[in-house]
């Protein structure tokens, strides 16, 4: 069955590293290599990130003894704020490994301990989810650039409303020229849908049941300013239709391809799933049903083992509103803000607002906004990497950045870049400056 105007088209990424595997053993390295087959790479890394080594020193050893300190501050004493916090990440299904080492780096902010009772964590738990290795593809669209987008995984995931979605959103909001093709020759309801939102958003959809169907279609419509290719589900047994899959998408240029995963899928079997797909290269991936799920440190635990970016995150059926890009910051609040954890100890939820609510005064968090390190002359934010650095008895902290400038010290370039770039370097003051900018 075929239907007028569908566009497709591929791409061959970077190279990847493999997916870890989870180990729930806390006594044992926690990203064991499952297997070494090659990942086809990202389009762009988010940012240039350090080595694992140089940001968390001697990682094994870390991993070792990071549950067992924590237990040794108290892992049943409900009154300590990181025992509590530690044990809610655990409630999310985090891996151990990784929950202990999630707080070994905010132990190491400035004023820690009064930040985590006070629940004023999501910028820091963004900012170390980033250096521990979760990606985010945050320039999708950018530039007219992904050009042909293919869809895969398994069954019951939502492929074919997630394409409906996005083509909602880049035709009717964004005014692109979208097309869309099927390759789903066993699911007739699921095409039938896709016909449905094709002739409601005014976009042309083709299926095409061979390459020799594909190669013509593509061809049509390669004016389209963005093609959205819809495959069958498949099962991690189904090797022959993987295998199809791959001989078609080879031969296409310029093809990004996301596995698209539910939230709801147990951890274990989203890792079968992320190593089968393997095979066809996929570039990105995207989780649907955020809205039925209850726990998420299944998808928190896989972005950080794999390092391949995360595209989109679902959380409903509503065309085009439920879907997002996908965002770091979005991960913290759905893995912190979920109601099917409890928070016996602590203030305020872990997810506050930048400012304080009046009338809660017992609540209020009084904070320094920057701090700095006595052997340095360059004041933080908080949440920055920097600051993290900075042992506890070397620790300045300043109300304002101008209560900061009046003791000479400058922003720093990484977590206040407009500040950093106002400051006139040959005024006076810079001429002051106590020392060379070590941190």
């Amino acid at each position: 069955m075929k239907y007028a105007g569908v566009v497709v088209s591929a791409a061959i990424d970077n190279q990847r590293p493999p997916i870890k595997k989870a180990n729930t053993s806390v006594t044992e390295n926690t990203f064991p290599n499952l297997k070494k087959t090659r990942f086809v790479g990202v389009d762009r890394v988010p940012k240039k990130r350090r080595t694992r080594s140089s940001v968390y020193p001697d990682t094994s050893r870390l991993y070792r003894q990071q549950p067992n300190r924590i237990e040794k501050h108290g892992t049943n004493d409900s009154k300590n704020p990181f025992t509590a916090l530690y044990q809610q990440i655990l409630a999310q299904e985090v891996d151990r490994g990784i929950a202990a080492e999630l707080i070994e780096e905010i132990k190491r902010i400035p004023g820690s301990q009064e930040l985590v009772a006070n629940g004023d964590l999501s910028s820091h738990i963004t900012s170390i989810l980033e250096d521990m290795g979760i990606a985010i593809d945050a320039n999708m669209f950018v530039k007219g650039q992904p050009k042909i987008m293919a869809f895969v995984g398994p069954t019951g995931v939502g492929k074919t409303a997630t394409i409906a979605k996005l083509a909602a959103l880049q035709a009717s909001r964004n005014g692109k020229r979208v097309a869309l093709i099927t390759l789903d020759n066993y699911g007739i309801s699921a095409i039938a849908l896709l016909k449905t939102y094709a002739e409601i958003i005014g976009i042309p959809l083709e299926a095409a049941v061979n390459w020799t169907e594909l190669k013509r279609t593509l061809k049509q419509y390669k004016d389209q300013d963005l093609i959205l290719i819809d495959t069958p589900g498949i099962g991690p047994k189904n090797q022959n239709q993987i295998q199809e899959l791959k001989t078609y998408f080879e031969k296409i240029a310029d093809l990004q391809i996301h596995l698209v995963l539910s939230a709801t899928t147990k951890e274990k079997d989203l890792i079968t799933l992320a190593e089968v797909f393997q095979e066809i290269d996929y570039s990105r991936l995207l989780f649907t049903k955020i809205d039925e799920s209850g726990a998420f440190g299944n998808i928190v635990n896989l972005l950080i083992r794999s390092h391949i970016p995360l595209s989109f995150l679902c959380s409903g059926r509503k065309v085009p509103d439920d879907i997002e890009a996908g965002s770091i910051r979005k991960l913290v609040d759905i893995l912190i803000q979920s109601k099917n954890i409890c928070r016996p100890q602590l203030k305020q939820s872990l997810i506050s607002s930048d400012v304080d609510h009046p009338g809660d005064d017992d609540q209020i968090v009084h904070r320094p906004y920057y701090v700095a390190n006595k052997t340095s002359d360059v004041y933080h934010l908080p949440e920055c990497k920097w600051s993290r650095k900075i042992k506890s008895d070397n620790i300045l902290k300043f109300n304002n950045w101008l209560e900061a400038d009046e003791q000479n010290f400058l922003p720093c370039r990484s977590c206040n870049p407009d500040r950093f770039q106002s400051v006139n370097r040959t005024d006076s003051k810079s001429e002051k400056r106590k020392f060379s900018g070590k941190r």
